[in-house]
């Protein structure tokens, strides 16, 4: 780090303190009104006001989707884009922190800003990804063309601890529907076809290929239709099930495999089945090194202590990991503290905890000085384009 970017970023950080009450406001105030996927219109319009105050240019309902924006400050290459999720968990609300995503996001974008034509050059961008949970706003956009001119994009999720990696399952949910026959289940049910057998013995089949399958795949389905009545033998009955791998070409394999498990439970039971794929799916994290070498680097300089990304943390899956599919991208972790679990009650509470609100400070300095690095030295960009990221995870 030169001489001249230490002190960059000592100004970065310095603005980002200036506008802490503001970064905290919004997130408290997302908190307490959380709103679920593609239905985030205050979160939206929140930060869209705070980035329109500070002097960037906003688009609001990119992507054909109503709470997705994107918005810029600066000009010309290259462009660091800032990823803000917002949406919230039905019931729990902000348990999984994406509160302190946005606004983290947010802070690093404004910080940021304030060197940008001056200092440095370049185009800061908050790209607004609406429905992470369930819906995967981030795919939308990017196959719409967001992402297209970002030559780096980045966000950091909160978690137990800080770590600069991350690890993530690629995923796919995937229904099946089988179709039986009806019949009075006392007085003829030998003239009908169980249809919820089939489903059941899938789920046997399933469980019977447990032993079968590489560490750390999970496979997990509920039934979401298992007949009408007890006195009428079902017609139809119907299961969702969600794969994950940990990487994309196994996934590929494990999806084979539950099919194959659907059709022995069909031939078995004289039923036949239909599937189809819901949503996108999700891709595997895999960050630029590059990019998480920077970050470490930077949460070491600011005193945040970090830990090593392992498996036995957990792992989940987000759309961020598309992103790192396309284009150089980093999805790292700010942390809350240990002894915490996503998606409850208790996550959601810390998330709008004085610990939320120191996470979301040290989180927007540590990618906007990260930013710094990469706009103050054009060899290090030219290096993240160049690193070639490992096939598989596993």
């Amino acid at each position: 780090m030169t001489g001249n970017s230490k002190l960059i970023k000592e100004k970065v950080c310095n603005d980002i303190d200036k506008i802490k009450d503001e970064l905290l406001t919004i997130s408290h105030y997302l908190c307490n009104n959380p709103e679920v996927g593609f239905q985030e219109y205050k979160a939206a319009q929140a930060l869209t006001d705070s980035l329109r105050n500070a002097n960037f240019k906003v688009e609001s309902g990119v992507c054909c989707l109503e709470t997705a924006f994107i918005g810029s400050y600066g000009q010309g290459m290259p462009t660091i884009a800032f990823v803000a999720e917002y949406d919230a968990l039905p019931v729990i609300g902000h348990a999984c922190g994406h509160n302190l995503i946005a606004s983290a996001a947010l802070g690093a974008a404004i910080g940021l800003s304030k060197v940008i034509g001056d200092k440095l050059c370049g185009t800061v961008k908050v790209i607004g990804t609406p429905a992470e949970e369930n819906g995967s706003g981030k795919i939308v956009m990017l196959q719409k063309g967001a992402f297209v001119g970002v030559d780096v994009a980045m966000m950091l999720h909160p978690n137990t601890c800080s770590m600069a990696d991350d690890i993530s399952y690629a995923t796919r949910k995937v229904e099946f529907t089988f179709h039986g026959r009806a019949a009075h289940a006392a007085v003829s049910p030998w003239s009908g076809t169980n249809a919820l057998n089939g489903v059941i013995q899938m789920f046997n089949l399933v469980d019977s290929m447990r032993l079968h399958v590489k560490d750390y795949a999970r496979i997990h389905g509920i039934i979401t239709d298992g007949g009408v009545a007890t006195n009428i033998i079902p017609e139809t009955a119907q299961a969702v099930f969600s794969i994950r791998a940990l990487n994309s070409d196994y996934l590929e394999e494990l999806v084979a495999i539950v099919r194959r498990c659907a059709q022995g439970a069909a031939i078995g039971t004289g039923t036949t089945f239909t599937d189809r794929v819901l949503g996108s799916g999700c891709l595997e994290v895999r960050n630029n090194k590059i990019l998480v070498n920077l970050l470490q680097s930077n949460f070491t300089q600011l005193g945040e202590p970090i830990v090593e990304r392992a498996f036995s943390q957990g792992i989940g899956a987000t759309d961020m990991g598309n992103v790192t599919h396309e284009i150089p991208a980093i999805h790292g972790n700010i942390g809350l503290g240990e002894g915490l679990v996503l998606h409850t009650k208790e996550f959601a509470e810390k998330a709008a905890s004085p610990a939320g609100d120191k996470a979301i400070i040290t989180a927007a300095k540590v990618m906007a000085m990260t930013a710094v690095d990469i706009l103050a030295d054009p060899t290090i960009l030219c290096d993240i384009k160049k690193h070639k990221v490992p096939l598989s995870n596993s």
